[in-house]
């Protein structure tokens, strides 16, 4: 019908404003702090980075993008007697939300194509970029540990392709590997590379047993599918990867269950399967405050209030994130807590309209 082209239209306008303006002022500040490190780029460069950025904020900008876009719009229809209209025609609050609602999937089914094809892609190309070129995150410490399946583990300082740089392998407290480069190939043997066998004497005492320059590890079991899930970080895996290695069983049991890079992917999948949906609930809740009918609407107050409960939310959210990541409370209880506190309060103002 035309007026819900009408309703479609306007909000996507508004929406598309709020993102772009938003978003450019991001891209002015950041490109001058990082001016330095830009100057030997090529504008390609520099835009690809940028779409890279827009891609690791969308489910932030979002949902506060189709807030702002949503109380505009709906506002202008109450003040200018449009929505009074429709309804003298015979249409009900709720159908005349539907094309909000419509914008609102849309908008949560992008973000699950973000988290399920683009950032994964742009992870591959970007993450090392930032770390080489730009120089974030350059004095962080990468050591990171891959539990296997025979009980021992391995730590690594970082990665350089299919090869782990100056690790240890941990077979038990009194037997250690280092090796300062183990290298994995499809249907190969772990080599590794500048071996050295470390053992607990009599005198318990870690001293140096054998050393290698180059030595096969048979009994290092972990296939190339478990390291590239192991030393790619959760969040720059796509969620049917995620889902393919996630403890499902241990999610919503107690505290320390999992090991940390589990309680990571865990956290993660989770996140991505759960954020999107608030692109509904921000309709679902602002809406009913947009078509109250009075004197005088008080636009500025409802923007207020949305935009401070949005924010409550996300703040509650990434508090469920790090309390999940920590194993301070079960992932799934700790990110499903925020949505089960304001699902049944939206539905319920929702089904009042």
């Amino acid at each position: 019908m035309i007026w819900q082209r009408y309703f479609v239209r306007e909000l996507v306008k508004v929406f598309v404003l709020v993102i772009g303006a938003s978003y450019f002022v991001y891209m002015l500040i950041d490109y001058s702090t990082q001016a330095k490190a830009f100057s030997a780029l090529t504008f390609v460069q520099i835009t690809s980075y940028y779409l890279f950025q827009l891609s690791k904020q969308a489910e932030l900008l979002v949902p506060f993008a189709l807030a702002i876009a949503l109380i505009k719009v709906l506002s202008a229809l109450n003040t200018r007697n449009e929505l009074v209209a429709l309804l003298s025609a015979g249409l009900s609050l709720k159908r005349l939300i539907r094309p909000f609602l419509l914008v609102a999937f849309v908008c949560s089914a992008l973000l699950y194509c973000n988290f399920q094809f683009l950032q994964p892609y742009l992870y591959k190309s970007f993450d090392q970029f930032e770390k080489k070129v730009l120089k974030l995150g350059s004095h962080d410490i990468e050591v990171g540990a891959i539990p296997l399946a025979d009980g021992s583990k391995l730590l690594y300082h970082h990665v350089e392709a299919k090869t782990l740089v100056d690790t240890y392998w941990v077979r038990s407290l009194d037997h250690i590997y280092h090796i300062k480069r183990l290298s994995f190939e499809e249907g190969g043997l772990p080599l590794g590379k500048g071996v050295s066998i470390l053992k607990r004497d009599e005198r318990g005492r870690i001293s140096k047993a054998a050393y290698s320059d180059e030595k096969l590890l048979p009994d290092l079991l972990l296939s190339t599918e478990t390291l590239g899930h192991a030393i790619r970080p959760p969040k720059a895996q796509s969620i049917l990867e995620l889902a393919r290695h996630l403890p499902w069983k241990e999610t919503h049991l107690a505290t320390s269950k999992m090991s940390d890079h589990d309680a990571a992917t865990a956290t993660v999948a989770l996140y991505k399967l759960t954020i999107p949906l608030l692109s509904i609930l921000v309709v679902l809740g602002a809406a009913p405050l947009c078509v109250r009918f009075g004197r005088s609407l008080p636009i500025y107050l409802i923007y207020c209030i949305s935009l401070a409960a949005l924010l409550v939310f996300f703040t509650l959210f990434n508090a469920g994130v790090i309390l999940a990541k920590n194993q301070v409370v079960a992932p799934l209880w700790a990110l499903l807590t925020p949505l089960l506190i304001v699902t049944p309060f939206i539905g319920w103002r929702y089904e009042r309209l």
